[in-house]
């Protein structure tokens, strides 16, 4: 089955609004590595309704400079040069990770704390994403029960579905996840009557 529905368009909200429904936040990263420790180059996320697919709010993105006590794998450094997803093309200002972190984690606040935390995938951004907090010495925003896999709920509503390609844009990726999230909670719903 080839999933076609689209969750509705955002609501114009503003963060304060966000705060007063239970809500949700997708990440999405992406690093010049594939374990914990690689040098996060981009953090990209939303908050949204898990009910409507609807996002909520002000989104989040920033393009980062590779941290010195992170790692660089050079496969995957080369695998973002062939597709020009990094270094990134200007406009793009990147900044320190230590600066990103500290906004990321304002951007958090000031959106309100959310129910859950996803990403797609269990392996890979929150744990490069918690990697990169403590090297600083900093905490991750959520708690470890906090988080979950969009991609498994993915696989459980489409076993052999498959997504559209993704442009390797933080935050692109993540509006795009929280689409394909959506479209497989609808799918996992018994229909109504049931």
């Amino acid at each position: 089955m080839t999933p076609t529905t689209t969750p509705p368009p955002a609501p114009s909200l503003k963060p304060s609004s966000v705060r007063k429904s239970p809500h949700h936040i997708l990440l999405d990263i992406e690093a010049l590595g594939v374990r914990p420790g690689s040098a996060i180059v981009q953090l990209g996320a939303v908050a949204f309704c898990p009910r409507t697919g609807a996002l909520l709010g002000e989104a989040f993105h920033r393009h980062m400079l590779p941290h010195a006590k992170l790692h660089t794998e050079l496969r995957t450094l080369h695998w973002h040069t062939e597709r020009g997803t990094w270094p990134p093309a200007p406009p793009a200002e990147p900044v320190t990770l230590e600066e990103a972190l500290a906004e990321f984690c304002r951007w958090v606040d000031d959106t309100g704390r959310p129910h859950t935390w996803w990403s797609w995938g269990s392996t890979y951004d929150f744990p490069l994403l918690d990697a990169a907090c403590h090297a600083l010495g900093r905490e991750a925003p959520w708690a470890y029960w906090q988080t979950a896999c969009a991609r498994t709920v993915w696989r459980m509503a489409f076993p052999y579905g498959k997504t559209a390609p993704r442009p390797h844009h933080a935050l692109e990726d993540s509006i795009a996840a929280v689409k394909d999230l959506y479209l497989a909670l609808g799918e996992m719903k018994p229909p109504k009557g049931e």
